[in-house]
């Protein structure tokens, strides 16, 4: 049996694999490869060394508390934090993820703030394919800048849980699988520990990381993934019509022509725009 395969355990949902280090010799010719200080690189592979010291089974590391594995407490400044030999490798376990020897849950996903995964895929020549999706999101109606923090949130978290790197391999039940975690993350006990005692996560917070995964699979489903939409896949304001004829015919010529080209969740949400310009030249007017 293969290397590769002889560290699968096939899971009802996905096959999860039984995580494992890399070499140091390994970790250091992908050192090599940023394009940073000598002295920062000596300090990753130190920080590598004193993690596989403190657990030298990943299975371990698993086991110890989540606030333990994020290793940095809310309100801690970079220089105390409370779990520093876990903090100071992720970067080490996000390579170990792209080089498919490590699973990462979604708690720990979830209670990452910043992942900055992109700085480990770029020297391993990995494209997660969120420039394309993004562009794809534009022409379909949302924002670019919503699509800056949506695309690599999802993208990014799927990749380092299931082992997918590109969108179009994201299936239904993944992104099931993320809504499950967002649902229940906001019930756990240790919450507090997790996120500041000021901030009223489930109305905010959960709420953002939920819309972010909404929006990745309306994107996904006009792919002609096998994903379908949501039942409501954003709440649109209801449309004036203009009490000016002329302006409400030109604006309905414009539309129709556009009805031909354009998808129709881009139409819907024209559409409420433009009554809303209907209703403010209206009043102006009038004024």
């Amino acid at each position: 049996m293969p290397a590769q395969a002889s560290r699968r355990l096939i899971d009802a949902r996905h096959a999860d694999f039984i995580p494992e280090h890399c070499s140091e010799k390994e970790y250091g010719r992908f050192l090599a490869k940023l394009p940073v200080a000598r002295l920062y690189r000596l300090r990753r592979v130190r920080f590598r060394r004193e993690f596989v010291e403190r657990w030298p089974r990943l299975q371990d590391w698993f086991a110890i508390p989540l606030r333990e594995r994020i290793g940095r407490l809310p309100g801690e400044h970079q220089g105390k934090i409370s779990f520093p030999v876990a903090y100071n490798a992720h970067s080490y376990l996000y390579y170990l993820c792209l080089t498919d020897r490590l699973r990462l849950d979604y708690p720990f996903l979830l209670a990452m703030a910043d992942l900055c995964v992109e700085d480990v895929a770029r020297p391993l020549k990995i494209d997660f394919g969120i420039r394309t999706l993004s562009a794809e999101g534009v022409h379909l109606g949302y924002t670019a800048g919503g699509l800056k923090t949506s695309a690599p949130w999802v993208i990014h978290r799927i990749a380092l849980r299931t082992g997918i790197f590109h969108p179009q391999g994201i299936r239904f039940d993944h992104i099931n699988e993320l809504f499950d975690a967002i649902r229940q993350f906001p019930e756990r006990p240790d919450l507090r520990s997790l996120v500041p005692a000021h901030q009223d996560f489930a109305t905010t917070v959960a709420r953002a990381w939920h819309a972010h995964t909404q929006k990745v699979r309306v994107l996904l489903h006009h792919r002609g993934q096998n994903i379908p939409l949501p039942v409501k896949t954003f709440r649109l304001r209801p449309v004036f019509r203009a009490r000016l004829p002329a302006l409400q015919a030109a604006v309905d010529r414009w539309l129709a022509l556009k009805q031909v080209t354009w998808p129709s969740p881009l139409m819907s949400m024209s559409k409420s725009r433009c009554g809303i310009f209907c209703s403010i030249w209206s009043k102006r007017r009038r004024s």
